[in-house]
């Protein structure tokens, strides 16, 4: 379902993500993060969840998938890199 992307396209998605978010995130209040969107995942199965859940669904599912990597590596002998996010925000 995703497309390859060249790595100079990344930059470019990026922004577009961003734009994204900040036109969707600005007008919404803190009650409109309960509102209950409807949608359909890529499979075409209909769900049901608030603004909230799903933005809580998006900053996390990264780390699904770096947990996935950090598996696959160790399997094949290598020791995956730190990616403990306060490992990053420490000062």
């Amino acid at each position: 379902i995703w497309p390859i992307t060249r790595l100079e396209d990344c930059e470019v998605l990026v922004q577009e993500n961003y734009a994204g978010y900040q036109l969707f995130l600005q007008p919404l209040r803190d009650i409109d993060l309960n509102t209950i969107i409807a949608y359909r995942n890529s499979k075409g199965t209909e769900f049901q969840t608030s603004i909230l859940d799903i933005l809580s669904h998006v900053s996390l599912h990264g780390s699904y998938h770096r947990g996935q990597i950090s598996t696959y590596l160790r399997i094949e002998g290598h020791e995956p890199v730190n990616t403990d996010f306060i490992t990053f925000a420490r000062i």
